[in-house]
């Protein structure tokens, strides 16, 4: 069953998602090496298994904001598990609503108490808690299936939120027990091309979704905005990193990933010939937008590590 609800999950694209909290994680390693700050592996180890986790419960809520239509569910798993029930029960258990809420709790049931393990093993302090919380609690209005958040057209901007904007904090945090701004500064224009690959991703899946009904920001936005939205993210992008050495910070760091500029060009050629009529190759644009990041993410880690 959990095999046949991530295949399902995967139209958010699981794999790319774990890549990024991983990126994240090195990014936070390297900054604590460039700063001469002592690092933690057992935070950073443990620290990315619970970011990890809280992704694959992310999906696994996706799963359940499906229509029962278009789950297309085998109820014979639950017959076997509960071989009292009647049709009628075993139907009504199988509603996306009463299983995903119960998947949902008893998920992040199991994730707090792996997080007070780690707190009363001294490997996280009271202020990651803070920051857990707060990342707990948008993954679970993320996922709640009575609020159908992830199906709602705004699932990006709140996983770029999430993805960007709280886990490095904790990231950083948890592995050398301090804060420092520079980590929030260099996965704000990764946020931004997470951003763009997640449109290029809704536009090789633009028909499909229309068909399942299946809600997203390129549903919200139509296809052709759409395309305008993924080259702006992803030239506003390089100009975020051409423009925080401006106030001062290392320019060696945040210059490198500009390296990458021609990629994030050619994306938008590309696009701007479909868009005049020639036949997309979406397999290609996809991959270079993976690429596009993992190059940023190596440029990024590259320059703290080789000082």
């Amino acid at each position: 069953m959990m095999k046949e609800i991530l295949k399902k999950a995967n139209r958010s694209n699981l794999v790319f998602d774990l890549f990024i909290v991983s990126g994240i994680f090195l990014v936070g390693l390297s900054l604590a090496n460039y700063l001469g700050v002592t690092a933690r592996f057992d935070g950073f180890i443990f620290g990315w298994i619970s970011c990890v986790l809280l992704f694959i419960g992310i999906k696994v809520m996706e799963f359940y904001t499906l229509s029962e239509e278009q789950l297309d569910m085998d109820h014979s798993f639950l017959k076997r598990i509960f071989p009292g029930l009647s049709a009628t029960d075993t139907k009504k258990l199988a509603h996306p609503e009463y299983t995903g809420l119960i998947i949902l709790l008893i998920f992040f049931g199991s994730w707090s108490a792996f997080q007070f393990v780690l707190l009363k093993n001294g490997i996280l302090s009271d202020i990651h808690i803070i920051w857990l919380a707060l990342i707990l609690i948008t993954t679970f209005l993320l996922g709640m299936p009575t609020l159908r958040i992830v199906n709602s057209g705004f699932a990006e901007l709140i996983q770029a939120m999430l993805l960007f904007g709280l886990i490095p904090i904790y990231a950083y945090q948890v592995i050398s027990g301090q804060s420092h701004i520079l980590m929030s500064l260099m996965c704000m224009p990764i946020a931004l091309f997470y951003l763009a690959a997640k449109l290029i991703y809704g536009l090789y899946k633009y028909s499909e979704d229309q068909k399942s009904g299946r809600q997203n920001f390129l549903q919200k936005t139509g296809w052709k905005q759409g395309m305008v939205y993924h080259n702006m993210f992803l030239l506003l992008g390089f100009v975020v990193f051409a423009c925080i050495p401006l106030f001062g910070f290392a320019t060696r760091i945040f210059l490198n990933p500009l390296l990458v500029l021609p990629l994030g060009l050619v994306v938008i050629m590309m696009l701007y010939r479909i868009e005049h009529g020639k036949k997309p190759e979406w397999q290609s644009l996809i991959f270079i937008e993976k690429v596009l990041i993992l190059l940023v993410f190596y440029f990024l880690i590259a320059a703290m590590i080789l000082r």
